[in-house]
């Protein structure tokens, strides 16, 4: 008989953390484990990819709030936990779940109790670096009652979740993975660009338009007038998923327009086919400017042996070694534009930097890794 495991995501949005579980699903031994996947709605393009690829979903409806202080608010999403808590207790029994996955440490407070009342076990994933010590100590305490194991998605990660935890043996680091064979077939015959001109140097930029993700930093080095001059075009994909971002997407349309960059820098919006706008790059810029876990799509860019510049904060310098397989920058524009314009200028130099980034995806961020240290830890806990 399949031992049955419980996913939650409190969002139906197809983003990186969610494309990371994703992954995992469809390579997880199914004649082992029977995955269903709990998600607050049928909108998003997360849901219709699980249902395509045969994993069981359920809707349960789970409030999403952001920074708020109104006080109403914050009441109704506490209620809101409550009863979802209430209800988790007897889906649950109901369906003979032993082990529940929460995908993100925000989304344990909606079963975390029913988890611990009814002795079934608990694996949170830490994916964020939080900014602030009050919110690590919260989270390092939940996590310390609740938590049976702690999945960190990069050594970064697991320090800033063990900063306050006295329950260190229970993390474990496990690297998101790329299945790096299948992500480098089934290409697109025509270049995706072709309609936007050409250019020496294609920068792309993949990420939800927020601070986090940085673009906005991006768009300030291309308007200096070094960057500025040179043949080269920028393609930021992305779309906006939360309303405190759009008055960032607005700053960056204005930055654009300040400076002329119509035709140097284009926002795509969110596009389903990520592979073919890498394929058809020559390099990938990741620049967070709040420090973030790891970042999926520098190893989907390493897994193309496309050209990586991404900001040294983070999980970011577990994947980028500087000068081997990719570069590192500080988060200033002027150290970025330095990046830009050494690539530019050595774009056709740098086959042993593409040579290695294919290496790491194969030696360290393979899917195949992620998967079976996944499922040891699974059947620990089954015992």
């Amino acid at each position: 008989m399949r031992q049955k495991i419980l996913y939650l995501s409190r969002t139906s949005v197809l983003g990186g953390a969610e494309i990371s579980l994703l992954d995992l699903l469809k390579k997880i031994n199914k004649q082992k484990y029977h995955p269903v996947v709990i998600l607050p709605d049928r909108e998003g393009l997360f849901f219709k990819e699980l249902i395509e690829n045969g994993i069981e979903v359920k809707i349960i409806r789970m409030a999403f709030l952001r920074k708020t202080y109104n006080v109403f608010l914050l009441f109704w999403f506490a209620i809101n936990i409550f009863f979802v808590n209430f209800y988790f207790f007897f889906f649950l029994l109901k369906n003979n779940i032993e082990v529940v996955v929460c995908n993100s440490f925000q989304d344990s407070i909606f079963v975390s109790i029913p988890v611990k009342l009814l002795r079934r076990k608990q694996v949170i994933y830490i994916k964020n670096i939080l900014d602030k010590k009050w919110k690590k100590y919260i989270r390092a305490k939940i996590c310390d009652l609740f938590a049976d194991k702690v999945i960190a998605i990069s050594r970064a990660n697991a320090k800033d979740f063990t900063y306050f935890s006295r329950e260190k043996e229970k993390v474990a680091v496990i690297y998101d993975g790329i299945d790096i064979q299948k992500f480098r077939k089934d290409f697109s015959k025509e270049n995706i660009y072709k309609k936007y001109g050409d250019t020496k140097l294609r920068i792309i930029n993949i990420g939800n338009l927020s601070e986090l993700k940085g673009q906005k930093l991006l768009v300030e080095a291309i308007c200096l007038p070094k960057i500025k001059r040179l043949d080269l075009k920028a393609f930021l994909i992305g779309g906006v998923n939360f309303r405190k971002d759009i008055k960032y997407k607005n700053d960056i349309l204005e930055l654009i327009l300040k400076n002329n960059l119509e035709e140097k820098v284009y926002l795509l919006g969110f596009q389903k086919k990520i592979k073919d706008y890498i394929y058809y790059s020559d390099v990938l810029i990741h620049c967070p400017t709040i420090e973030e876990g790891l970042g999926m799509v520098v190893l989907e860019a390493f897994a193309c042996g496309k050209v990586v510049t991404g900001t040294n904060i983070g999980g970011i310098p577990e994947m980028i070694k500087d000068k081997e397989n990719g570069f590192l920058c500080k988060i200033n524009k002027y150290d970025l534009a330095e990046k830009i314009l050494y690539v530019y200028d050595n774009i056709n130099k740098l086959e042993s930097i593409r040579n290695n980034a294919i290496k790491t995806v194969k030696k360290d961020f393979g899917l195949d890794t992620k998967v079976k240290k996944t499922e040891k830890i699974y059947q620990s806990l089954f015992k």
